[in-house]
């Protein structure tokens, strides 16, 4: 549910903001170990600061590619897909999770994104199916 994210924003530069949702700790996923022990995991749930700096890259690059397409491999809540569905690129983000697909999904339709980003659940580790187009 929305009531259980978080927003975030995140200034790229040259005035662009992007905001962001993340899943609070009791939303993010539930994992059991090899042990049977379950675990609390927010990969691609949490916005990482690693991906500030590829949001970053990201709008320096759409300033001189204007509606050229971008696919994001693990992309989780997806910082770097919004920016660049902000700034006008076509986006498609993926993940192996539905969960983080459902926050990047959310964050774009609050910022009006919808048209610019389509979100795939994809396997990246799965080499019997091609990357999406």
């Amino acid at each position: 549910e929305a009531s259980d994210l978080v927003g975030v924003r995140v200034l790229l530069g040259s005035g662009v903001e992007v905001s962001v949702l993340e899943a609070s700790w009791e939303v993010s996923c539930m994992v059991r170990t090899e042990a049977g022990k379950e675990v609390i995991d927010t990969y691609g749930t949490q916005v990482w600061p690693a991906s500030q700096v590829l949001a970053r890259a990201v709008a320096a690059y759409a300033k001189f590619h204007r509606g050229a397409r971008v696919l994001e491999l693990g992309a989780g809540c997806g910082l770097a897909s919004l920016a660049a569905a902000k700034l006008g690129l076509k986006v498609t983000a993926t993940d192996f999770r539905q969960l983080p697909l459902s926050i990047l999904t959310e964050s774009a339709r609050q910022q009006g994104l919808q048209g610019n980003l389509k979100t795939l659940l994809f396997d990246v580790c799965d080499l019997t199916v091609p990357l999406p187009h």
